[in-house]
C-alpha cells in the first residue's frame, strides 16, 4: 500500500469515528487523549516526513542485519500510523505501545482492517516503563508538543534504548531548539539555538536572563533520519512556536511549562 492511499483511508476512518467516539475523545484517563491521537494521525506533512525517514532507516537496517527479521517499536503509537508506515516499508514486525486504552483499541481495529494484523503486537503499557523480553532494530516515537517537557518523550527514549541492538536506529535522531528572547514590547533581545546529538540527552534549559526579559519563544527542527527533518512550523499537530513566561529565582529565570 502506498503512503497516499494509507493516509486517505486513515483520515476517512478518523472522520467517521470522531462522532462515533465523541464521548471518548477527551476522556482524561491518560496523559494523551484519543483526540490527540486523531489530530496527529491526520497530519499529512508530518506523516510523510516520517515515512521518508522510516523507509531510509529500514533500507539501511536490512543491509546492517541482512540475515535478520527487522523488528520495530512504535512507542506512544496513537493511531498506529508510524508503525503502519514501517510495515508498508517492509518491516517484519512492529510492536505498538500505547497507554490509552481507547486509543489502542481504535488502532488495533484500524490495523486489522487494513491487513497488517499478523505482523503486529499491541501492549497497553506506559512506554517509559514497559519491560520487554527482546531487542529491536528500530525505535520510532514522537511528541505533539514543542517544549519536550509536557510529555514523557525523553524518558521513553531513554528507557527503551536498553532494548535496542547496538546498531539500531532511533527516529527522531536529534533536535535543534531555537530560542528568541523578547521584552514586554516584543522587541527581540537575543536569539540562540541548542542542538542535542541525542534526544535522551536533552535537559531543561536554564539561563541567566536580564530583568527586562519577559518571555522566551521556542521553535524546533527534528532531525528524523539521514537528512530528513521536520520543522515546528511545517506540521499541523505541532505548535508553530511556544512562549514561556519567566519565573524569577534569585538572579536567574528558568523556562518551563
Amino acid at each position: 500500500m502506498e503512503f497516499k492511499k494509507l493516509q486517505k483511508i486513515l483520515s476517512e476512518e478518523i472522520a467517521k469515528n470522531r462522532q462515533k467516539n465523541a464521548d471518548l475523545l477527551y476522556k482524561k484517563n491518560t496523559k494523551l487523549q484519543l483526540s490527540d491521537a486523531f489530530f496527529c494521525g491526520e497530519d499529512v506533512v508530518k506523516n510523510r516526513k516520517f515515512y521518508e525517514a522510516i523507509q531510509k532507516a529500514l533500507k539501511d537496517l536490512k543491509n546492517i542485519f541482512p540475515e535478520e527479521r527487522i523488528h520495530v517499536l512504535d512507542a506512544g503509537s496513537g493511531t498506529g500510523i508510524l508503525g503502519i508506515l514501517a510495515l508498508i516499508s517492509w518491516a517484519d514486525h512492529v510492536v505498538f505501545i500505547e497507554a490509552n486504552q481507547q486509543t489502542l483499541a481504535w488502532s488495533k481495529a484500524f490495523i486489522e482492517k487494513i491487513w497488517c494484523w499478523e505482523k503486529s503486537t499491541f501492549y497497553l503499557e506506559d512506554a517509559s516503563k514497559i519491560l520487554l523480553q527482546k531487542k529491536y532494530h528500530l525505535l520510532i516515537s514522537e511528541t505533539i508538543t514543542i517544549d519536550f517537557q509536557t510529555e514523557d518523550f525523553q524518558k521513553i527514549i531513554k528507557h527503551l534504548k536498553k532494548y535496542l541492538f547496538q546498531q539500531a536506529i532511533i527516529i527522531p535522531e536529534s533536535f535543534k531548539l531555537s530560542f528568541t528572547q523578547t521584552d514586554s514590547y516584543k522587541n527581540i533581545l537575543s536569539q540562540n539555538a541548542i542542538t542535542r546529538k541525542s534526544l535522551w540527552d536533552f535537559q531543561e534549559h536554564t539561563e541567566h536572563i536580564g530583568k527586562d526579559t519577559e518571555s522566551l519563544e521556542l521553535s524546533w527542527e527534528a532531525r528524523l533520519y539521514d537528512g530528513v527533518s521536520l520543522k515546528s512550523w511545517e506540521a499541523i499537530s505541532f505548535f508553530n512556536a511556544k512562549t514561556f513566561k519567566k519565573e524569577k529565582i534569585g538572579d536567574e529565570f528558568i523556562w518551563g511549562k
